[in-house]
């Protein structure tokens, strides 16, 4: 869908193609027509559809030809006064479509909407004097200039449709929270939230876990290592394709709020169980906190793109982790009280755990020692969907391998597409594994010489930990990692990877500094937040 600022037509223009979308004119009155060919019931419904794909000129019924002295026509709308009907392909005035002898007809009822939209209105609607909107800092490191919203989704709203104070039901002691889950990132971002609510006697929380993931061991594995309770409610969601597992969790996620009826839902990163969460909670009326927002890639190929954006515009508490959220957010028309600058719950776990972490056994199941192996992970659609980009990639993994042993934890979706690559020579200092428990993976981190990835936690962690990072991907969606940290976004051209991959293992790489806020204790901040605005 081209998401491209449609220009306004001016008065008197008729564009292309304008007469096949005038719809007929005609007196409420008059009897209707009988063109041939009509449907009714469940045919004429199929009809419909086929015609919001076709460009035909049958879609829509012709003009009706005025004729005759033109009166004024009568108000169609709340507008009040008399809207001037200009047909350029007659040759004569325009007339009511009334008969004069006729009494007027009332101005239709105005139905004004509930709208749940909080943000400001769009900066050209500011009353006069006011100053303009601060230029942002641009991160050419990530990307480049970060495009302006208005040729992507609209998130602000119209002027005058504020959306609507949504309450807490008052008479409750407790706060009830309702987070929902579903994917292995969501699970380590939502442990330390948890962890803290449930030292709160003021709230009562409740977990959903949507089944995105649903590997039940490796579930099992991450729940354990993470030491979170047993969801509340497991909807069982394996859907195949992204749209069926949205719909899907929707609907089987709607009758659970339904029963539960939070004060708050809270939903955590970027991924269909995030985005899910969200609708939901924003389609019942529910007010919805989203921990990690802000955050944009401005690549609009990516799912989680999407996901985010979407989030973000229907969120009444969001919490960052990083300055530049702050600014996507503000650029986007947020209003600032509802921004939450509070710290990254990723980094959070990352500390609770890093101690436990080296009690894993994992680098002499593997046989590799400390600093004697690089780390890869591989799952982007854009990176193993394509053999034009995978076997590169694989081209310069047998390169790099040669030199010192590389651990590759495979993801189903990537496993699925190695298989389908023929003709590739074995690698013998490559561990192909299975996906990790969390503690293990992150003593994998730990002692690595060098990170090779294209996922986005894993560019947080590495930074909070001090080993290089090399990103596959031509953009990220964290660019305090590259600003203050460990992490550089080299893309995926063989020779490029390979040359910063001989800086990290050679000692040239910077040391980075641990964000602002990123002290284990984001979550700490966040419920203190939520309690406050109950």
């Amino acid at each position: 869908m081209d998401r491209r600022a449609v220009p306004r037509a001016r008065e008197g223009h008729r564009g292309p193609g304008s007469r096949d979308r005038l719809p007929r004119l005609r007196a409420p009155d008059d009897p209707p027509p009988e063109p041939p060919g009509v449907r009714q019931g469940p045919a004429a419904r199929q009809d419909r559809h086929r015609r919001r794909r076709g460009h035909g000129g049958d879609r829509v019924p012709r003009p009706h030809l005025l004729g005759g002295a033109g009166d004024d026509v009568e108000p169609r709308g709340p507008l009040g006064g008399r809207l001037p009907l200009r047909l350029e392909h007659l040759p004569h005035r325009s007339r009511s479509v009334r008969h004069p002898g006729r009494p007027p007809l009332p101005a239709p009822r105005v139905h004004h909407q509930r709208t749940r939209d909080r943000r400001v209105s769009p900066f050209h609607h500011h009353r006069a004097g006011t100053s303009p909107a601060p230029a942002l800092r641009q991160y050419p490191q990530h990307g480049g200039q970060a495009p302006p919203p208005a040729r992507r989704l609209p998130v602000r709203p119209r002027p005058g449709h504020p959306r609507p104070e949504r309450r807490p039901h008052p008479g409750r002691s407790a706060l009830k929270i309702t987070a929902v889950v579903g994917a292995r990132p969501n699970f380590v971002k939502i442990a330390p939230i948890v962890a803290e609510l449930r030292t709160r006697p003021d709230v009562t929380a409740t977990l959903v876990h949507t089944g995105q993931h649903y590997d039940g061991p490796m579930s099992d594995a991450f729940f354990a290592n993470l030491e979170l309770p047993d969801p509340d409610v497991n909807l069982h969601v394996q859907a195949g394709s992204a749209t069926a597992q949205v719909a899907e969790i929707m609907l089987r996620l709607e009758p659970v709020l339904a029963a539960f009826r939070p004060d708050i839902v809270l939903v955590v990163g970027d991924v269909n169980s995030t985005l899910a969460g969200a609708l939901t909670a924003a389609k019942m009326g529910l007010r919805l906190a989203h921990v990690e927002a802000g955050l944009r890639s401005f690549d609009w190929t990516m799912p989680e793109e999407i996901n985010r954006v979407i989030t973000d515009s229907v969120a009444d508490f969001l919490f960052t982790t990083e300055p530049a959220a702050n600014e996507n957010l503000a650029r986007e028309g947020v209003r600032p009280e509802l921004i939450h600058f509070v710290g990254n719950v990723m980094i959070d776990t990352l500390f609770r755990y890093k101690a436990r972490a080296r009690e894993s056994s994992i680098l002499t199941t593997l046989g590799v020692e400390p600093r004697g192996y690089s780390l890869l992970t591989l799952h982007r659609p854009s990176n193993v969907d394509s053999e034009e980009t995978l076997r590169p990639l694989l081209d310069v993994i047998s390169r790099i391998q040669s030199e010192s042993a590389v651990v590759f934890p495979v993801h189903p979706r990537t496993r699925r597409q190695l298989e389908r690559v023929n003709g590739h020579p074995a690698m013998a200092n490559l561990r192909l594994v299975d996906p990790l428990p969390y503690l293990d993976f992150v003593q994998l981190m730990a002692n690595a010489s060098c990170v090779l990835t294209d996922s986005g936690g894993i560019q947080e962690e590495t930074t909070a930990l001090g080993i290089p990072c090399l990103t596959l991907r031509k953009n990220t969606e964290r660019p305090i990692t590259v600003s203050r940290g460990t992490n550089r976004v080299i893309g995926v051209e063989p020779a490029a990877i390979y040359e910063h991959w001989r800086q990290a293992v050679g000692g040239q790489w910077p040391a980075g500094q641990l964000p602002e806020l990123w002290d284990g204790k984001a979550a700490q901040r966040i419920v203190r937040i939520l309690l406050e605005a109950r």
